[in-house]
């Protein structure tokens, strides 16, 4: 796939067998700074699709253990993450799971720039819940490994 080739990371797409899903499944693999960087240029192909391709919506998954540090008290770290962007995120627990791992949807909408704003805030803030502590392509003293992000 061009996008996983111009990112440098995995992307593999989830068929829908049953065509009834209101939405696709995409899982991307490879180093933080590499999945980011997926992640914006996928969004940006859907943009391009959309019938108004100035807006976007896209969902993440998230495992639910990280959902209330991603959040933050009082929503303190969902505020920061949104940099006062027209952004819109709703979370949606345990709509997912993954092996033993209950996973919540992170759904976030809004203008095509405010998001792919969004998109390097957020996972910044995920990637330092898995261990990269400085985001990604940021030394952490932690050894690189490849992570997985699904939305």
């Amino acid at each position: 796939m061009k996008l996983a080739n111009e990112a440098n990371a995995t992307i593999k797409v989830v068929p829908d067998e049953t065509k009834l899903a209101a939405f696709q499944i995409c899982n991307i693999t490879g180093e933080p700074e590499h999945m980011t960087a997926a992640t914006k240029l996928v969004c940006q192909h859907l943009a391009s699709e959309n019938v108004e391709p100035s807006q976007v919506s896209l969902s993440f998954l998230v495992p639910g253990m990280f959902v209330g540090r991603v959040i933050g008290k009082a929503g303190a770290n969902i505020k920061q993450l949104k940099a006062g962007k027209e952004i819109k995120v709703d979370f949606i627990d345990h709509v997912y799971m993954i092996g033993s791992t209950s996973m919540s949807e992170a759904a976030c909408s809004g203008g095509l720039d405010d998001v792919l704003n969004f998109i390097e805030n957020f996972n910044t803030q995920l990637y330092s819940l898995y261990g990269h502590e400085n985001g990604p392509g940021q030394p952490d003293g932690a050894e690189s490994g490849q992570q997985n992000e699904t939305w």
